[in-house]
């Protein structure tokens, strides 16, 4: 069912509760409506390799006149050299904005603002990701555009110092945001400082990058045997492969070797931390490592994950200090799976006051899950659930070619996603118990609190040794005397 016709039919049943009398027969609760089985087909993309080594996903769409375009890059941030950290993210920007052998970045930005065509760079800590869009009339214009961008950026000089100073602002005031300090501060913690996986840039290393490291990154990462392409719109498949050859089929592929990072270690220490700020809320976070990508238990890793926090308003921890307590504006689980080793984290914002409330209760509820499967029902009113979200994330056709050039690119078998849905359904309540017993550990949590300890109900230590961290940014800063 798509999106549309759900919408229709909640409509629809809200008009039948809201507006019908009760005793005609015809009155129902939302509660109590009945379904048959969800029919899920979706369409099956088509997929080609060029001579390149290319791999391009493709699927036609005539709802609207559109073609969308994305293009993933294997490597990231995570792969910065320790003094050069933040290479990634400046040489995905100058992708964008920094002009080409032939168009200047002004020509480029007024092309793309004539085509009303849509443009984004994502740099991530394991890929790069490049969104485009272009009306049909213009696609071969937009296309031609595209392929200048990725196979020939210029990497314009006075552009390159631009951003450079505008990265060392945001390192600047990178601590005025409570929850930006418990995301990098909690990564930290878990992962340690020194890691790839948690390195921020600093003003030193943002300074050391010159324009010959942003081509040389471009260089070796940039390759189309080094990309996954998925393409979807108002085209015939044949034509979106001519067309997408014509401007990348003759790229010169290359040997885009990604460095070796040192391995993480299975080790779960118990550790509090704390960042004092003169705020009325604490942010919290709660957790330890994750695990791997294609972990042979990833479905009862995903219900267990679900039914703890991940579940929005049906997951416990929603119920229990949202819903049932108030104690918290926001609060949600994640347990993500890692190249190496992902992350668990619990994010949680509350009153300062009920700071230590509130996180003796996300103790409290990891504990239970861990020592107690999950009842039937629970369970089944989850499972249904997130396969519902699931079928939600396909409700377009773009989405639909996006994911599968998205999979390969994680390394998922061709026809993973035929059996996702039964694969959930089958996860038992030993299931769910034995991902939590395995992959959550209470006893080794890290904490982080941000927030005004003077306001804390109680001492944020009787949770543990409390390691006070210092987010004072050293002077001299560039172009700040000491």
């Amino acid at each position: 069912m798509n999106r549309p016709a759900a919408v229709r039919l909640l409509f629809l049943a809200l008009l039948v509760t809201v507006f019908l009398p009760s005793g005609t027969g015809w009155s129902i609760h939302p509660r109590e409506m009945e379904f048959g089985p969800l029919d899920w087909d979706p369409p099956e993309p088509g997929r080609v390799v060029m001579d390149n080594g290319l791999v391009v996903y493709f699927l036609e769409d005539d709802e609207v006149p559109l073609v969308e375009v994305t293009l993933y890059f294997r490597t990231g941030s995570v792969y910065d050299p320790a003094e050069k950290s933040g290479l990634a993210r400046l040489a995905g920007r100058l992708v964008h904005h920094g002009g080409t052998a032939r168009r200047s970045p002004e020509q480029i930005d007024y092309a793309l603002d004539m085509m009303a065509a849509d443009l984004e760079v994502y740099v991530r800590g394991t890929y790069i990701a490049v969104a485009f869009s272009v009306l049909k009339k213009d696609v071969d214009e937009g296309l031609d555009l595209l392929a200048d961008l990725l196979r020939r950026p210029a990497f314009d000089p006075e552009r390159v110092d631009l951003y450079r100073q505008e990265r060392l602002e945001e390192i600047r005031r990178r601590y005025d945001r409570p929850g930006r300090i418990a995301a990098g501060e909690f990564r930290k913690m878990v992962y340690s400082s020194g890691s790839p996986w948690s390195r921020m840039a600093t003003a030193g290393s943002i300074s050391s990058i010159k324009r010959g490291d942003l081509i040389r990154f471009h260089q070796r990462y940039f390759r189309p045997n080094n990309c996954i392409v998925s393409i979807c719109g108002d085209l015939t498949g044949h034509e979106m492969i001519r067309k997408i050859g014509a401007v990348l089929g003759d790229w010169e592929s290359g040997n885009p070797t990604l460095p070796l990072l040192p391995k993480l270690e299975w080790n779960f220490v118990a550790q509090t931390g704390y960042v004092e700020r003169a705020i009325s809320q604490s942010y919290i976070r709660v957790g330890h490592l994750g695990y791997r990508y294609h972990d042979p238990e990833e479905f009862g890793i995903e219900m267990m994950n679900y039914i703890l926090g991940g579940g929005g308003f049906l997951s416990r921890l929603s119920r229990e200090i949202r819903s049932r307590r108030g104690l918290a504006y926001s609060i949600l689980s994640r347990l993500d799976p890692g190249e190496d080793l992902g992350l668990f984290e619990i994010r949680c914002q509350t009153d300062a006051a009920t700071t230590h409330e509130t996180l003796t209760l996300i103790l409290q509820i990891i504990h239970e899950i861990v020592e107690n499967p999950p009842g039937a029902e629970e369970l089944e009113r989850a499972k249904e659930a997130r396969i519902n979200e699931f079928v939600f994330a396909f409700d377009s056709r773009a989405r639909i070619v996006r994911q599968a050039a998205w999979l390969e690119y994680r390394g998922y078998p061709e026809g993973y996603l035929d059996h996702w849905v039964d694969r959930v359904r089958a996860v038992t309540a030993e299931d769910v118990h034995r991902a939590a017993r395995r992959l959550l550990h209470p006893d080794g949590l890290t904490i982080l609190v941000v927030g005004n300890e003077s306001r804390f109900d109680r001492p944020l230590c009787e949770f543990g040794e409390v390691n006070r961290i210092d987010l004072s940014i050293p002077c001299p800063f560039p172009g700040e005397k000491p």
